[in-house]
């Protein structure tokens, strides 16, 4: 097996400002729940969707009324505590300086989760034609929560702005669809886009530890509205813990096209190229670099069966087998790991 390395991602970073204007001291920026407390006034709607479900939803409202605001909509899977009229989290918005520069910030529970009603479903499929009330999807319930936010609460400049990192990333991201004409700005960060490579899948491999965490931490079994969250797993922790600097897991199978899986032929040098994410690093004076190339990351990503079926999932017990895999460094078939080095200042 030949193995080729290359580091050729270039992370791209997209803002997008909706007029917005609301001054404070810098005193009560330093004490965020208590400035939020001050300048806004907290309200909680159930907003009903097209088919009749009902989404819960938090409103922050400025509360000088001598202008009006751009709206900032969130919407998650995670939550919208704090829970109740009176009580207020310690932030709003990506960040403080929003808060200052005055918005109506929304936060809503999306379908199922929490204390909306609804069934929730994974990285709800697009439906592109809808044809009765019922074909909803997370465009259309950006689109009904856009649309009653703009009924309903006061003091608005009919300009939305959604936004989301993660999960939320990908509702921020699946709301520009078919969008709403006041939605003006979207900006989904790191969303969930591709989960045939993205959190649970890494080129085929399946990364049971990301997934065990992030099931056990999120149940999605929620028979009625509530607002606890399921209690997270604690894992323990060694000392002499090593963190990688990049590290990158693919599924032999994949080598050449997901779509048409080949098995390796016992012997036969074959290219496996895989890409790795890219990462700044320094390497300062007499620093070494340390490459590691493994047949199996379990129990981080599911076991290799070291045997070619059709579908590693039901893979049975007599298919698993031992194995001997070779790097090959020979001239005619030589190994590399490719870098992307930037200048440094001679003077630092």
């Amino acid at each position: 097996m030949r193995l080729f390395t290359k580091s050729a991602f270039y992370p791209v970073l997209f803002l997008v400002t909706i007029c917005g204007n609301f001054h404070a001291a810098a005193q009560d920026v330093d004490q965020p729940e208590n400035y939020i407390r001050l300048h806004y006034t907290k309200h909680e709607y159930m907003v009903p969707m097209r088919d009749g479900v009902k989404l819960m939803t938090s409103v922050f409202v400025p509360n000088d009324t001598t202008q009006t605001y751009p709206i900032l909509l969130k919407r998650t899977p995670y939550n919208v505590a704090p829970y109740g009229e009176d009580q207020y989290p310690s932030r709003l918005g990506p960040s403080e300086l929003f808060v200052a520069a005055g918005y109506i910030f929304v936060n809503q529970d999306v379908r199922g989760r929490f204390s909306s009603e609804g069934k929730f479903m994974q990285v709800t499929p697009h439906v592109p034609n809808k044809k009765k009330p019922t074909d909803v999807d997370e465009s259309s319930d950006a689109y009904d929560t856009i649309e009653w936010l703009l009924r309903n609460v006061p003091n608005h400049n009919g300009r939305v702005g959604m936004y989301g990192i993660s999960y939320p990333g990908f509702y921020a991201a699946a709301g520009m669809i078919d969008a709403h004409p006041a939605l003006k700005a979207v900006s989904p960060q790191a969303p969930i886009g591709d989960w045939y490579f993205d959190d649970f899948l890494h080129h085929g491999s399946f990364f049971l530890a990301h997934a065990f965490s992030w099931l056990s931490n999120n149940s999605v079994e929620q028979a009625v509205p509530g607002t606890e969250p399921a209690p997270r797993y604690v894992y323990p922790s060694h000392d002499g813990y090593q963190m990688l600097i990049r590290s990158e897991v693919i599924r032999g199978r994949y080598r050449n096209d997901y779509a048409k899986p080949e098995p390796f032929v016992p012997n036969e040098p074959t290219l496996v190229r895989l890409e790795l994410l890219d990462v700044l690093h320094r390497f300062r004076k007499d620093h070494r670099l340390m490459v590691q190339i493994q047949s199996t990351w379990f129990p981080l990503v599911d076991r290799n069966p070291q045997k070619y079926v059709p579908n590693i999932y039901f893979a049975k017990p007599d298919d698993f087998q031992k194995a001997t895999h070779r790097v090959l460094r020979s001239s005619s078939h030589p190994t590399c790991l490719r870098l992307g080095i930037l200048p440094v200042n001679s003077s630092q």
